[in-house]
C-alpha cells in the first residue's frame, strides 16, 4: 500500500492466533511499561 504524499501510514495491528496470544502476553506485560519505570519500582508497584 503506497503511502500518500504528505501522511503516514496507518498501523494495523497483526492478527495473532489465540495460542501465540496466549504466549507472547504474559511475556510482555513482564517486559513493557509504558511509563519507563526501572524492574525494581515495578515490581513493588510503585513510583
Amino acid at each position: 500500500m503506497p503511502r500518500p504524499p504528505g501522511r503516514l501510514r496507518a498501523y494495523r495491528t497483526p492478527q495473532l492466533s489465540r495460542t501465540t496470544s496466549a504466549l507472547v502476553t504474559p511475556l510482555y506485560r513482564l517486559i513493557a511499561d509504558p511509563d519507563g519505570r526501572p524492574m525494581s519500582l515495578r515490581r513493588n508497584n510503585s513510583y
